[in-house]
């Protein structure tokens, strides 16, 4: 449960599961295990990335180029 709400609280601004990983110090599968869970429940939403959505998102001004997806809270 403490995962969940760090993870949360790191998703004040969208972020890749790397980017994540890091700030909170966990191994990138279990994290990605979590963020999943939470997906199901509502709580984040995954926003698929690349050179072909940039053009309309809105959060292409904080976006990486190289990232194929970014999390962020529903």
């Amino acid at each position: 449960m403490a995962l969940s709400v760090e993870v949360l609280q790191a998703l004040a601004a969208p972020a890749t599961v790397d980017e994540l990983a890091r700030r909170l110090e966990v191994p990138e599968a279990h994290l990605h295990r979590e963020l999943e869970r939470l997906e199901r429940r509502g709580y984040v939403r995954r926003l698929a990335c690349g050179p072909n959505v940039c053009g309309w998102c809105a959060l292409k001004a904080t976006c990486d180029t190289n990232a194929t997806e970014r999390w962020l809270r529903a």
